[in-house]
């Protein structure tokens, strides 16, 4: 392309050469832009640059609430999480309560327009893809989520997930069961502490 240009501007200058006319102007290659020309990169929402502080290794104690008044079973797993390009984080949680092997997959978002925290879940003890949509607050770097499945008798069950950043190598997750009448049972509670970024 600059090698056309350059037989470009010289055929113009023969022909200035040869009748003593001003030379045609030629546009520029429209090829070449200046860097000052381009086009700026978007900003990163804020709320997409607060996922890079789960990125990471983290050592996940779970402790699971099988009832009401029975004590809580707690065992250990561990989250890998990466990010996916500047608005997805990828999360894998892998535990062994009571000897099983559990796996949960998820990616978490946030959409801007709807200004909504986003979810997606698989787990390896559910054949259901769970899509959740919530809020965020930016201060407390918290993300609340409410969902419904069916219990093993087929009725309608809400819950609430509610994850926090506590600080650069600390977070938690809880899940409770939601009453009819607003009371809240413990089903799920997540410490984690990062091991390696």
């Amino acid at each position: 392309m600059l090698f056309k240009s350059i037989l470009a501007a010289v055929a113009v200058a023969l022909v200035w050469f040869q009748d003593g006319q001003p030379p045609i102007e030629i546009p520029p290659d429209p090829g070449f832009m200046r860097t000052d020309q381009a086009e700026e990169e978007p900003e990163i929402p804020l709320e997409h640059k607060r996922l890079l502080e789960e990125v990471g290794t983290w050592i996940a104690t779970l402790s699971s609430f099988p009832g009401p008044g029975m004590p809580p079973m707690v065992f250990k797993g561990q989250e890998v999480n990466r990010m996916i390009g500047d608005a997805w984080l990828h999360s894998e949680l892998t535990a062994t309560p009571m000897g099983s092997t559990f796996v949960g997959i998820g990616q978490i978002g946030y959409d801007v327009q709807a200004k909504a925290a986003l979810k997606t879940w698989i787990d390896s003890d559910s054949a259901q893809l769970s899509v959740w949509q919530g809020t965020y607050d930016m201060e407390r770097r918290e993300r609340v989520f409410e969902y419904t499945e069916p219990d093993d008798q087929g009725q309608p069950v809400r819950y609430q997930v509610k994850s926090r950043v506590l600080n650069s190598e600390q977070r938690m997750l809880d899940i409770v069961r939601l009453g009819e009448e607003g009371d809240e049972t413990p089903v799920l509670h997540i410490d984690y502490t990062l091991e390696a970024r």
